[in-house]
């Protein structure tokens, strides 16, 4: 992947395939890195924990995945709700195509929750639903919710024991919008007859009943396609799994550890309302509003996008590639925060921005969105931003070079940083000189300044190891 991108990179900069856009070793791109070592969601529920875990390790145990045709398991850095990874579940309609994965259940279990996060970013065709979380007994599944592919609304399926459609549907919430990231809660205790329900949605109850169903245990929970060609793209992060012993549940809409539990802020409630009404594009609130986030902040999730809101900054919408571009580097609890304003569109060719308490994401049609901060976003500042000789990012800051450096690559050139020295800019003919040399790799090391005018239509630019003037006679020359 990593390779790819450069290789796409160098060809619509029309640089040599050399540098940090192609040396060996280079991090591939990606919207945030697996974070090892960072610590497994802990599980507030009563029982034995079955799988905690926000995929940070790399890997997908304790879950096991299975997979067939064109069906893939992974974990993936591409989205999460906590920056760094998520599990993917990728399924087509091609004929055999399934991707699942699932843990174990204490056996005899009398009570299990099923607790996570997820994002669909693909929906499936009529008839091949995408699902959540589902519970099986003896390979035959008994409870499950998915997202309906034709009315887009989450939906409750349980297997009662009599008819000839023995399938018990209840839609729990009218709307749910692709590409952004929603908390699902499940608490079942199988009874047969008397089994108790319930479910919360965003940290809002909107199911707790009694179902009729023949199971009075479970053994496995699974995640992902039962069947072939249930077509869907799933991310899932910070699931927590755990089954045991009957103990009371929860009081419906309250989670045990606070989740559903925890107050809206007046202040927070009023700003929310006050930020959807102004940008009705967004649609109907598909959720109610969820507190709890870094910095006491909440948010709210709406048919075409979602409102943030922390105290002290404000409530802001974010909606199409600017809030997915803001997903990958980890949305509130990535280097960006929050928003610190809406969507703002008229730039150069077609173009919008948004700012956010680190930086920005920019937009323009065919581009992309994509981010800047900190020393890199200063240096494309000084040389005219998107009106400038650089135009549009076309990726992430991508880091790991020489020294601890990073560099970013923009439509009309790159900005290259390492600590001690700064960030600068290159682009045309010193750009593809000091490409010549290797780069920041080689002799020449990290440029030291932006090209300057050195008098008659000539230019320089100076680097660690020397100096790159380009004169409209002669062309380059590297001193």
């Amino acid at each position: 992947m990593g390779k790819l991108f450069r290789l796409f990179l160098a060809i619509a900069l029309g640089i040599p395939l050399a540098g940090s856009l192609a040396f060996n070793g280079a991090p591939a791109l990606a919207a945030a890195a697996c974070t090892s070592g960072t610590p497994a969601p802990a599980d507030p529920y009563p029982g034995t924990t079955a799988a905690a875990t926000n995929f940070e390790s790399g890997s997908l145990s304790p879950f096991t995945s299975f997979t067939a045709v064109t069906g893939t398991v992974s974990v993936s850095s591409a989205f999460s709700h906590s920056p760094g990874c998520s599990a993917y579940l990728h399924a087509t309609t091609d004929k055999g195509s399934i991707a699942n994965m699932s843990v174990g259940l204490a056996s005899g279990m009398k009570e299990a929750y099923a607790d996570g996060w997820f994002d669909i970013t693909k929906e499936g065709v009529a008839g091949n639903n995408v699902p959540y979380f589902r519970f099986f007994s003896g390979g035959i599944r008994y409870a499950d919710v998915f997202r309906d592919n034709a009315s887009h609304a989450l939906v409750l399926r349980t297997l009662g024991t009599t008819g000839a459609q023995p399938y018990v549907y209840n839609t729990l919430v009218p709307t749910v919008a692709l590409g952004t990231w929603h908390h699902l809660v499940m608490h079942v205790v199988p009874k047969g007859a008397a089994t108790g329900l319930q479910i919360w949605w965003d940290g809002k109850s909107v199911f707790a009943q009694t179902v009729n169903i023949s199971a009075t245990t479970f053994d496995k929970l699974q995640l992902g396609a039962e069947h072939d060609q249930q077509m869907g793209d799933i991310y899932a992060d910070d699931v927590i799994v755990n089954s045991g012993s009957e103990t009371p549940g929860p009081v419906p809409g309250t989670l045990p550890g606070g989740g559903g539990g925890v107050t809206v802020p007046a202040a927070a409630a009023t700003a929310i309302k006050a930020a959807a009404a102004a940008k009705p594009a967004l649609g109907s609130s598909t959720a109610s509003i969820v507190c709890g986030l870094v910095k006491g902040g909440c948010y709210q999730s709406f048919q075409a996008g979602a409102v943030h809101y922390a105290p002290g900054v404000g409530a802001f919408a974010t909606w199409r590639g600017i809030r997915t571009a803001w997903g990958k580097v980890g949305y509130e609890k990535g280097k960006l925060g929050y928003p610190t304003g809406n969507e703002v569109c008229g730039l150069r060719n077609g173009g919008c921005y948004q700012s956010f308490q680190g930086g920005t994401i920019h937009y323009a049609p065919g581009v992309g969105a994509f981010a800047t901060w900190g020393g890199i976003r200063t240096a494309w500042g000084k040389v005219g931003y998107e009106k400038g000789k650089l135009g549009y990012p076309l990726s992430n800051e991508i880091c790991g070079l020489r020294n601890g450096g990073c560099y970013q690559g923009f439509q009309g050139g790159t900005i290259h940083y390492a600590p001690g020295v700064g960030a600068f800019a290159t682009w045309g003919a010193i750009r593809a000189a000091w490409g010549t040399q290797g780069y920041e790799r080689g002799r020449l090391g990290y440029p030291t300044t932006n090209e300057f005018p050195t008098g008659g239509g000539s230019v320089a630019q100076k680097f660690q190891g020397g100096r790159i003037s380009w004169s409209p006679g002669t062309g380059t020359k590297i001193t």
